[in-house]
């Protein structure tokens, strides 16, 4: 059987990184668009260079994980999503949406949970999974990380 190339991204971790990198963009309308491109050109990039044969986009679900239940404190030191990022969320779903890309979303699980989990290490079909910076290989049963630029 062929190796295929499986591609999940753990989508807010991506969009934050796209945020932080770009300067402040809008469109003529003053919406706020510099998360929204810079995460639309990574996936763009990301299928070209790549060329997965199956590709999802995973985000957190709204509300407490099943982190928070375990870790007492857990992402209390982080600051809120600023409103200019969180504004850009449901453009950045609609173009996963229009790209014809399925989107993930388990209840009570973060991104790189659903992400690890999806795949069992005696899985040799499967060749890479992007879980925020970490791009993680699959071969012959092997586990290589590697962080993906």
């Amino acid at each position: 059987m062929a190796v295929k190339k499986l591609c999940l991204i753990d989508a807010l971790n991506q969009i934050h990184r796209a945020y932080h990198a770009l300067p402040e963009l809008t469109n003529s309308s003053g919406v706020p668009t510099n998360a929204t491109l810079g995460f639309v050109t990574m996936l763009r990039k990301l299928l070209a260079e790549e060329k997965p044969d199956y590709c999802g986009v995973v985000f957190d679900p709204p509300g407490p994980t099943v982190r928070h239940e375990e870790y007492e404190g857990y992402k209390a030191s982080r600051s809120e999503t600023p409103d200019d990022l969180r504004a850009q969320i449901p453009w950045i779903r609609r173009i996963i949406e229009a790209m014809y890309i399925p989107i993930l979303e388990l209840p009570s699980y973060e991104a790189d949970d659903v992400i690890f989990e999806s795949f069992s290490k005696e899985d040799s079909s499967v060749n890479f999974i992007l879980s925020g910076k970490v791009r993680v290989e699959v071969y012959e049963s092997e586990l290589a990380f590697r962080r993906y630029q």
